[in-house]
């Protein structure tokens, strides 16, 4: 019984091996993207190294809030205008600029200015402090100029991509 047993686990491990060697992060690819993950076990797949716990470790993310040209799609929506320059309501509200390193994790950031912020760090109870800032981009052009002049889904998000980097990097935010 007990070589049954060792033989299944033995089958179980290499069908993961094999599993993980040809698995993709997405199997509906509509923008044709390789994302194959390595094989684990044979060490090609590197997981990044945990930070220690002391010090000010963080992670600064970026939220950009982006709205086309003329997005009128729901002019009932109080939370983000049609006529907006300056983003959604809520732009502000979402992450901590500065990690708050108070003993008590469950008070570090308030839910109601910083829920990003306090979300992380209850959670990973103080070990995870996401901080960052929230920018507005409004895009030069409508939805429709971007199907209209480029013929693919890629095509049109690297021409609205581009567009918001280049606007960032005119308001020296990167």
């Amino acid at each position: 019984m007990k070589k049954k047993i060792c033989f299944i686990s033995v089958m179980e491990l290499i069908f993961l091996i094999y599993l993980f060697h040809y698995s993709f992060a997405q199997n509906n690819n509509i923008m044709d993207y390789s994302c194959a993950m390595n094989n684990i076990i044979s060490g090609e797949l590197h997981f990044p190294a945990k930070q220690t716990l002391t010090g000010e470790n963080y992670m600064r993310i970026l939220i950009v809030y982006v709205m086309f040209d003329n997005e009128d799609f729901d002019p009932y929506n109080s939370n983000w205008t049609a006529t907006t320059t300056t983003g959604p309501i809520y732009k502000g509200t979402m992450i901590a600029e500065t990690k708050n390193s108070i003993s008590d994790w469950w008070n570090s950031y308030n839910p109601g200015t910083q829920s990003i912020s306090s979300w992380f760090c209850e959670n990973s109870r103080g070990q995870t402090h996401v901080i960052g800032k929230e920018y507005f981009v409004k895009l030069q052009h409508t939805v429709n100029y971007y199907i209209a002049n480029f013929s693919t889904a890629m095509a049109r998000e690297d021409a609205i991509n581009k567009e918001i980097y280049d606007s960032l990097t005119s308001q020296n935010i990167i």
